[in-house]
Parts: structure tokens; sequence; C-alpha cells
């Protein structure tokens, strides 16, 4: 939005734009430094619209990722959250209040792990909205610069995980329509709809390395051989584990039962979703006892990973009433029970 007030409230957003679910002021499609001439100054969706805007996956190189978050209050149903490796693991929600206030994650204990961010709306009732602004890390984000042909300055971006491949989503429609293509396709063109990532992107995946398609259902399975075997928690699992009669384990690339000082880490604290999943638990205390170093018998095991794409709503006279639109973020991992170093499954 490119608006600043809301219900004569500043939000106190900073540059031109910020993201809010309650009012409805873009930029122009043509122009974006200029305001949208479709929606005047104040124009409001209100608190009905629900939707998720998720970032690409990045790499972690620092200890803390800063934003400004205003709008509803509940942890549960207007929130941003940090994803690191598939698990969510950081929540933070507004004081249901428009005004912005400064908030961060602290990402020092997830260092070299892949991660996203996403802004999620799942409510209508009063304050269900939400406010973000100024996302920022504090590593190098920008890469290289260089001159372009118009003398500009231009970042050419951080080469953070060479060979880790990625596959871009196009679908066919008619020329100069959203309807499908499904007869004469010399009258069809081709048209982007997504960049599809892993969750957990590593150098030398080489995700995209074989693809199948299932137009009909909307599936995409993508074939990585260069993913690392992991475990439940996206651990790299023990070489040789087991368990004793006092039920000490080293099963999952930790040792149980867990030493009462790291307990914590597996608990869902005021911070983090109300959902513990333990990973961050497991990943805290593998690097305590160094469980995670020894990688050679994981490295490319292999993956397939699974894309879904929502389903066309029409109506009785087959119009397109919603448009399909793909989930950027598989919605499943698979890898063999019995998965070894360069199986490239």
């Amino acid at each position: 939005n490119i608006d600043h007030k809301i219900h004569g409230k500043s939000t106190g957003f900073k540059g031109l734009y910020y993201i809010g679910t309650y009012e409805k002021h873009p930029g122009s499609q043509t122009d974006y430094l200029l305001p949208d001439s479709n929606y005047n100054w104040g124009s409001v969706q209100g608190d009905k619209p629900q939707g998720t805007l998720t970032s690409d996956v990045f790499i972690i190189y620092g200890t803390k990722i800063s934003f400004l978050i205003g709008g509803g209050c509940n942890k549960l149903l207007e929130y941003i959250e940090l994803i690191v490796d598939g698990f969510t693991v950081a929540r933070e929600t507004g004081q249901c209040s428009e005004r912005m206030i400064s908030s961060y994650f602290n990402v020092s204990d997830y260092y070299s792990r892949a991660a996203y961010i996403r802004i999620v709306d799942k409510s209508s009732a009063n304050w269900g909205h939400i406010n973000i602004d100024q996302i920022e890390f504090d590593w190098d984000i920008l890469g290289a610069s260089y001159v372009n042909s118009n003398e500009k300055v231009s970042n050419k971006g951080k080469v953070e995980t060479p060979n880790a491949g990625v596959v871009y989503a196009y679908s066919r429609y008619i020329n100069n329509t959203m309807q499908p293509c499904l007869h004469n396709k010399s009258e069809c063109s081709f048209l982007y709809e997504a960049k599809l990532t892993p969750s957990n992107k590593r150098s030398s995946f080489q995700f995209g390395s074989s693809i199948s398609i299932n137009s009909k259902s909307g599936l995409v399975a993508i074939g990585a051989p260069g993913a690392t075997q992991l475990g439940i928690y996206a651990e790299i699992p023990s070489v040789y584990p087991f368990y004793n009669s006092t039920g000490y384990t080293t099963a999952a690339g930790i040792t149980f039962p867990v030493r009462n000082l790291n307990m914590d880490a597996f608990n869902a604290l005021p911070s983090f979703t109300s959902i513990s999943s333990g990973a961050h638990g497991v990943w805290y205390s593998g690097n305590m006892t160094s469980q995670f170093s020894n990688t050679m018998t994981s490295i490319n095991s292999g993956a397939v990973y699974l894309f879904t794409k929502s389903k066309y709503i029409e109506s009785e006279n087959g119009t397109i009433l919603k448009q399909q639109y793909w989930q950027n973020i598989e919605s499943a991992r698979i890898q063999a029970p019995d998965g070894y170093a360069y199986d490239n499954f």
C-alpha cells in the first residue's frame, strides 16, 4: 500500500510502501512510484479479506531479522513468522494498534540453514488485519554492484547456494485471456506463474534435474539428486543409531534424555509459535554435542519435492471465476527410507 493513513492514524511506515491487509491503495501497475488511479486515498477493503504472503527461500548468514509490525494482536490469526528448514521457529503479531513498532527475530541458532518469511492474515473479525514494513537482515544480501547500460548502479545479488536449482512454472492460456488453453494451441501463449524452491535448499541440490507434471490434479514432482538425507527434524541422521536399557538413544542424531539445561529449546516460548515442533531443540542439542558434524553418509542421497496448485473455480457456463495459484513452497518431501550417500534417489 502506498497510503500511510488508516482511520486517520499514522502507521509509522518507512519509505514509499508497506504491507497492510485492511487498506486498499496499491501502486500503479505501470509505474510503482505512483498510486493506482483506480483507488483513491483512504480506500479500504476492511478486515474481511484473508491470505498469506510468502518470501523466497534464503540462507541465514547473520543473527537478526528486524521489521516493523502493527495491526491485529492475535498470534494465531494475524502474524509474521519465520520458517527454518520447514519448521516455524518464531512468530510475532501486532498490538491491536495501527502504529507499527520495531521487532525482530533472533536467528543466531540457525546459521547456514534455509528459511523463509510468511505474513499471515487468517481473520475477518475486528482487528483482523496486519501491517508489516522494513524487513531487514543484519548480513549482506546485495552481493556485487555494477554499472548497467543506463549508467545506474545495480546489485547483482549474492550467490548463496550455487547449483541449488530452481523451477519456474508456466501455464498456457488463450491469448489475451485467463482461460486455459484446451484446444488450438496456436491461439495460446505461456504465462509465467511461480518460482518453485525447496524450503531446505542447499548448494549442489540440483533441484529441477527431473520433473513430472500432472496438470489436471495440479501436482508437480521435482527431483533433487544432490539433496542430503535428513531426519524428521531436518537434522543429519546418526550413522549408528542405538538404544540401551535405560532409554539412552542417538537415533535422532542427539542423545536422550536431554539435559535439563537444554529443555527450554524444545518448548514453545512466547516469541515462538504456539505449536512446538521440537525442531529447534533437536538442532540446538545436536550442535552442542557435535552430532551433526558428519555428513559424508548423507550427502547426495537425493529427494523428491511435491508442489501443488489450487483448482479453478468455474461458473456454470465455464467462465473462470478464480484462477489457480501455486504454493511456492513444497507440500511434501520424499526420500528413500534406506537412503545413503550418492544414491541420487
